[in-house]
Order: structure tokens, then C-alpha cells, then sequence
């Protein structure tokens, strides 16, 4: 008989979260309660980020445990329990935005997109501005763009992870990713320029600095 780790050579054995899994499937429902303490409270931040309503993403987020829990019986591990999970989540959040062609408004709940920054005293006002700017852009980016540069940029996943949350190729996340950056930094760029000069009908070239405040917005 052909043991689960020799069926996919991709498994990590060591991959506490597919051990879980592996006990929920059996009908453990105390490791169902630990995998969703593990991950749902990045994985509702993750779904605020792609669509600005922390209650619904929370929605989002049990539907996507109640979705993995109605199919445990037909569980065989991924590669990687965090890219199933998110795509799972991913897909959720697209059925959410894509067929309501949502006006581009934000809800009260709202907040920047950074994580967990902590501007000095100094200059509050200036990176509160920036990072709000920066959180407009990527709130208004086509969804294949936003989602994979918040995976590649905020959750930390390699051009394969991505992929596999996207059901894309490494190929396609690239050019995702390039265009949404590139995107941040034109909007980055005439965010300075109209700070400094009033608005401006031709954008401003993009400049060192607009790129690394581009990319600051999505260190941890």
C-alpha cells in the first residue's frame, strides 16, 4: 500500500496544519476548532484588505471553514494546507465583489491597508495620508491584481503559493503582481506631486523614493 507522503511528493509530513486536517477528516472536531483559531483572524484581515468590510469578511472567512468542513471526507492533503485554505477564502472574496460591480466607496469600518503601522509623533499626519492613498489604489486595482499582491506582498507567499491561491500560473502571478506595483507607484508619485504642486494633468516620471514608499506600505 503507497503511504500518503510517497501518493504526494510535495507533502511536508511535518505540516502540523495537513495532521489536523487529517484528524477532522477522521471526525476530531477539536482539531477542527484548532485549525480555525490558527488561522482564521489573518485570514479575516486578509479578506478586510481585498474588501474593506471587516464583517463580512469574517462572514467570508466561517463560510470558508464551514465549506472545508462539509468536504473533510473527501480531504487528501495539498501540497501545503495555507495556499488551500486561502484559495478557498480567495474564491469566497471573488464571488463577493465581482458580480456586484461595487461603486468604489468604503465602508465606516475601513482602515489603511498597512499592518500595524506606527508613525512617530513627527510625521502621523503625512504617513496616515500616505498609506491611505496607498490603501485607495489597491482597494481599486482589478481583483486578480489586488489579490495576488496582497498574497506576494502582505501574506508573504512565493510566486507558487500564489499561484496555487489563484488557480494561475507562476507566469500570470508575476505580470500581476509587476502591474499592480507599478500601478501603486505612478499613484504614489502623483500623490507627491499634487501635495507639492496642486494636481497635475501628465503624471510626474517615478521617482526612487516613490517606489520604496510604494513597497513600505506592505512590510510587516
Amino acid at each position: 500500500m503507497t503511504d500518503t507522503a510517497t501518493a504526494n511528493p510535495l507533502l511536508d509530513v511535518d505540516d502540523s496544519d495537513v495532521a489536523l486536517m487529517l484528524r477532522i477528516k477522521g471526525g476530531d472536531d477539536s482539531a477542527f476548532s484548532e485549525l480555525f483559531t490558527r488561522y482564521s483572524k489573518r485570514l479575516v484581515s486578509f479578506a478586510h484588505r481585498i474588501i474593506r468590510d471587516r464583517r463580512r469578511a469574517e462572514e467570508l472567512v466561517q463560510d470558508a471553514f464551514f465549506q472545508i468542513h462539509r468536504v473533510r471526507d473527501r480531504y487528501t492533503p495539498p501540497a501545503q494546507f495555507s495556499t488551500f485554505v486561502y484559495r478557498v477564502v480567495v474564491n469566497n472574496c471573488a464571488n463577493e465583489v465581482r458580480p456586484l460591480h461595487r461603486e468604489k466607496t468604503v465602508p465606516e469600518d475601513s482602515r489603511p491597508l498597512v499592518v500595524d503601522a506606527a508613525p512617530g509623533p513627527d510625521d502621523l499626519g503625512m504617513e496616515r495620508q500616505m498609506l491611505r492613498r496607498v490603501g485607495d489604489l489597491v482597494h481599486d486595482l482589478p481583483f486578480d491584481q489586488r489579490a495576488a499582491l496582497l498574497l506576494s506582498r502582505v501574506e508573504g507567499f512565493d510566486d507558487r503559493q500564489v499561484a496555487s491561491c489563484l488557480g494561475v500560473s507562476e507566469l500570470a502571478v508575476k505580470s500581476l503582481v509587476f502591474r499592480a506595483m507599478r500601478v501603486l507607484r505612478e499613484g504614489v508619485a502623483a500623490h507627491d506631486a499634487a501635495r507639492c504642486f496642486g494636481p497635475q494633468t501628465k503624471r510626474p516620471p517615478v521617482r526612487d523614493h516613490d517606489e520604496a514608499a510604494a513597497g513600505a506600505a506592505f512590510e510587516h
